[in-house]
């Protein structure tokens, strides 16, 4: 009989409005404590006055027992004064009864509500909370403008302007909303009615920025990218270290060209660039495969082969030139003995015609 009493006390209990207020989650949690106890010191001292009740009540029925057990067959009228009796005492504590609480289900559900442990540990929805505020409800907490919500054991989530339906997230406005969902991390943009995702951090440490979800590298990002990248290149990282060569045909094997992305939701500018399969049957250290079995080009590396290049052309140019000069040299010793013989002829010539005039003046 206590315990109905005590359980109904607890119907007059109602949560205070400032908690409707509360914008940390901190202060809600110390103010229901407070509350709590001072919910269990008010409780305890209706318990004396129940207990008092109480022991009235079983007395006046045990004289009831006893009247009833010794007189009622002798004295009729004795038993219907008792019957009378025990109507009134049933409609005390039936107003008792509405005075404290309303039913023994709605005691349950505020039981199940809201508990604290001995340890001081706050629990909404369990009576076993195992941290200093457990929230067994799922959708359950709003903090200002935020939600925060769980799933069944593996989901979360963090979103403002949004509400659950019973079934699923929807959007009430623009917003922005953190799903944690097995062991990945999605960050998403929401406006009324639909969602964007616009990043993944996958449980292997892979992240994405506009791959749909699914990064298939350490940084994988869809879209154009502004800054300085810079690259370790220590020598003290790195052993067996060679030379590259016969970079300049290796080169003249690859394509250039300009192309479009299928997937519209890419650039949908002209590029320009290399195929990734063209490129790995000549230089397969540039070329990576996903695992999806798609191809990429670290364009980075290709820098390397370009210096190499560019020195083994500039050797080749470095070299033509200097047999021009040999050979420009070699041409202007022989247009010096050219005119050396052009002069020895000339002066052949004057002899020979001096020697003609000669001879003709002796005839």
């Amino acid at each position: 009989m206590r315990f109905i009493f005590v359980i109904l006390l607890a119907l007059m209990i109602t949560p205070n409005a400032s908690y409707a207020k509360c914008q940390n989650i901190i202060d809600c949690y110390q103010q229901a404590l407070n509350d709590l106890k001072h919910a269990q010191a008010e409780i305890k001292a209706v318990s004396i006055k129940a207990d008092k009740l109480v022991k009235e009540y079983q007395t006046r029925l045990q004289r009831l027992e006893e009247s009833y057990t010794k007189k009622m067959e002798g004295n009729a009228g004795l038993a219907q004064l008792s019957l009378e009796s025990a109507k009134k005492d049933a409609k005390a504590i039936k107003a008792l009864l509405d005075e404290l609480g309303t039913s023994a289900e709605k005691v349950a559900k505020v039981t199940d509500a809201v508990s604290v442990s001995g340890d001081g540990n706050v629990g909404i929805g369990t009576n076993t909370p195992r941290t200093k505020l457990e929230i067994a409800q799922k959708h359950a907490l709003r903090i200002g403008g935020a939600y925060l919500s769980s799933g069944d054991g593996n989901l979360a989530h963090l979103a403002t302007n949004e509400w659950f339906n019973g079934h699923s997230w929807q959007a009430s406005g623009d917003g922005a909303l953190i799903q944690i969902y097995d062991k990945n991390i999605n960050f998403y943009s929401h406006s009324k009615g639909s969602h964007t995702r616009l990043m993944t951090i996958k449980g292997d440490g892979k992240v994405g920025i506009g791959t749909g979800g699914n990064p298939q590298y350490e940084l994988h990002v869809v879209g154009k990218i502004q800054g300085e990248l810079v690259t370790s290149s220590d020598q003290r990282h790195k052993q067996n270290i060679s030379p590259l060569e016969n970079t300049l045909p290796k080169l003249a094997q690859l394509r250039g060209v300009s192309f479009e992305w299928k997937d519209k939701t890419q650039d949908v500018e002209t590029q320009i660039g290399l195929i990734a399969q063209e490129v790995e049957k000549v230089l397969p250290e540039l070329v990576s495969t996903d695992d999806e079995g798609y191809k990429s080009i670290a364009y980075g590396k290709l820098t390397a082969v370009l210096v190499e290049a560019v020195k083994e052309q500039q050797w080749l140019i470095e070299k033509k030139s200097t047999t021009i000069v040999e050979q420009q040299l070699s041409l202007q010793q022989q247009q010096g003995r050219i005119s050396s013989l052009e002069t020895r002829m000339e002066q052949m010539a004057l002899q020979i015609e001096t020697i003609a005039a000669s001879q003709k003046q002796s005839k």
